[in-house]
């Protein structure tokens, strides 16, 4: 039987510097094996919150269809009302939803970035439709808020709806002067379909002919050439980039531009005539969030559609 004195001596000499370093060996293994695995459950959760949000614009989109007879189009116009790509799908989408100023949709607009008589505030607010969605959980932002000052490829004062994934934090200032420190994420992508056409050209579509498929993949890519949204030391193209080239196992490079007619591709279609490169949804609109990684075009993007990627 031990004595106090035995054990008073014991409790004195302590832990020896292996039973520390075999601890502390154990909680890093431990910890190595539980941060993947709570990663995995955050991105889990944070997929469901932006299948979620995704569905409450659809709701949205249709409500304004009901309201105005059409979906919104998404692409701007110029003062003349020639096409101006400048004003992209993500922000006429945010104009539809919410009005160029938040305060609800203009029955009178025309999509046009240089006109602002339609949204007066002089002008009864009763004439509005709308807002057709619930901002309290919906990340709201101009283009100038997300990637700074400066830009030019896109119109920086128009709003965009941000997806769910945490991209960065930093202050940015409000339209009435104000700062915050705001989250940072990438806007959610809208194509209006156009039921007049019925392309959907995935073999070497250039600039000049996009106009002619379903959906015209210049909508967007005035936004996506911005790069994505983030801290990270470098910003990487998005695979939608008509500047991303891609190498494929078969020997086949394809370009951004490619890459996005074959990712709303319907790959449940013929690949024979008339349903050859038929895309998903050829009636209505897509919405593509970036996802996990930011990045436009890659296996964790959420869509209102399932993409064509392996």
């Amino acid at each position: 039987m031990k004595t106090e004195k035995n054990i008073s001596r014991i409790s004195e000499k302590g832990f020896t510097l292996l039973e520390i370093l075999t601890v502390v060996v154990i909680i890093a293994i431990l910890v190595g094996i539980l941060m993947p695995a709570l990663n995995m459950v955050r991105k889990m959760g944070n997929d469901v919150k932006q299948k979620a949000q995704l569905a409450s614009i659809e709701i949205g989109l249709n409500l304004y269809k009901n309201d105005l007879g059409d979906y919104p189009q998404s692409h701007g116009v110029d003062n003349i009302g020639t096409i101006d790509y400048k004003y992209c799908g993500a922000q006429t989408l945010s104009e539809a939803m919410f009005g160029r100023d938040l305060l609800g949709f203009d029955p009178n607009s025309k999509f046009d970035a240089a006109d602002d008589t339609e949204y007066d505030s002089t002008i009864d607010l009763k004439t509005r439709k709308g807002p057709y969605l619930d901002r309290t959980h919906i990340n709201v932002l101009t283009a100038e808020n997300i990637y700074g000052t400066g830009i030019t490829a896109i119109e920086k004062d128009l709003f965009l709806i941000c997806d769910v994934y945490t991209r960065a934090k930093k202050y940015v200032t409000l339209p009435n002067g104000s700062q915050i420190k705001a989250t940072i994420s990438t806007p959610v992508l809208y194509y209006k379909a156009n039921t007049s056409k019925e392309d959907n050209n995935i073999t070497s579509p250039s600039a000049t002919d996009t106009y002619k498929n379903i959906y015209d993949s210049w909508d967007n890519e005035e936004l996506i050439s911005l790069l994505s949204v983030g801290s990270e030391k470098t910003k990487y193209k998005h695979h939608f980039d008509k500047n991303y080239s891609e190498d494929r196992s078969s020997g086949v490079t394809l370009s951004g531009r490619e890459i996005f007619y074959e990712f709303i591709q319907d790959k449940m279609t013929s690949t024979t005539t008339p349903l050859k490169n038929r895309p998903v949804r050829p009636d209505t609109f897509l919405l593509i969030s970036a996802g996990f990684d930011g990045l436009y075009g890659t296996s964790d993007d959420i869509c209102n559609f399932e993409p064509n990627i392996e």
